[in-house]
């Protein structure tokens, strides 16, 4: 996670390095895992805004906007995943179908989605005849 030009490597230092003023003093937090930064938060001497910072004007606040992008990115995510679903599952469904002309259609498309080149699919009920029966 980044915050202010810092790269942390979880949520907790970054809001433990928040008690400290300078960068230089933050930037030790970066590496630390979260036991470790609490534990060192714990020992800092707090700045002097420490309050406002912590009750929402600083990292807490930039966690809330943050929450909402990653809804929203999350939402899209989704959706997506529920769009290809649904043209997975209708390819799935011609494919089984009990009419042998749809389910050959839905085969083929099947197939297709999957990267198997065109040139390797029987495309036509003649040529499942001819593969199949000689």
């Amino acid at each position: 996670m980044t915050y202010e030009g810092l790269t942390y490597q979880n949520n907790e230092a970054v809001f433990q390095a928040q008690k400290e003023f300078s960068p230089e003093e933050k930037a030790v937090f970066t590496s630390l895992p979260p036991k470790d930064a609490k534990r060192k938060g714990r020992k800092v001497r707090l700045r002097p805004d420490w309050k406002q910072v912590k009750d929402g004007k600083g990292y807490l606040r930039y966690l809330y906007e943050l929450d909402i992008i990653l809804d929203k990115k999350y939402r899209k995510c989704i959706d997506k995943l529920n769009e290809g679903l649904r043209v997975y599952y209708g390819m799935l469904e011609r494919a089984f179908s009990p009419n042998y002309s749809e389910a050959l259609d839905g085969s083929v498309a099947l197939a297709m989605s999957f990267g198997v080149p065109s040139g390797e699919l029987l495309k036509t009920i003649s040529e499942v005849d001819e593969y199949f029966m000689g």
